[in-house]
């Protein structure tokens, strides 16, 4: 994908960007794992099943590079938490308007319908007093 697809992307769908962000997170976690090409440089062993990410290390400016990482994953899941929840929200109060305006219309109906009869039996019985 070019990088004028991905803007356009992002400028149609907001979570792309998410969505490209965690993906680049797993290859580089998958990168650290000893997995991929850049397993060699963490000066950590490299434990079967064991992803090097996961285990403990003494760098100080490792820790703090995954603290950030992790802080960001942390931000993009929240931010994509609210927009489930103002999703639901929507939902549910179009749901409550749709409800809201059959039951208007239900009433409305049956208003029309008593008052058809009221105009029905007072139009018979001007039309038989004056007979």
């Amino acid at each position: 994908m070019t990088e004028s697809t991905t803007s356009t992307e992002s400028a149609f769908n907001p979570f792309s960007a998410g969505i490209e962000f965690m993906q680049q997170f797993t290859k580089n976690m998958a990168a650290n794992s000893g997995l991929g090409d850049a397993a060699g440089g963490t000066g950590m062993p490299n434990i079967p099943g064991m992803p090097a990410w996961a285990m403990p290390t003494m760098d100080p400016a490792e820790l703090e590079k995954r603290i950030n990482e992790l802080k960001t994953v942390l931000f993009w899941l929240e931010q994509n938490t609210n927009a489930l929840k103002a999703s639901v929200q929507a939902l549910e109060v179009q749901k409550m308007t749709l409800e809201t305006l059959k039951s208007m219309g239900d009433s409305m109906k049956t208003a029309s319908q008593a008052a058809s009869s009221m105009a029905s039996t007072s139009s018979a019985k001007t039309s038989r007093s004056k007979k």
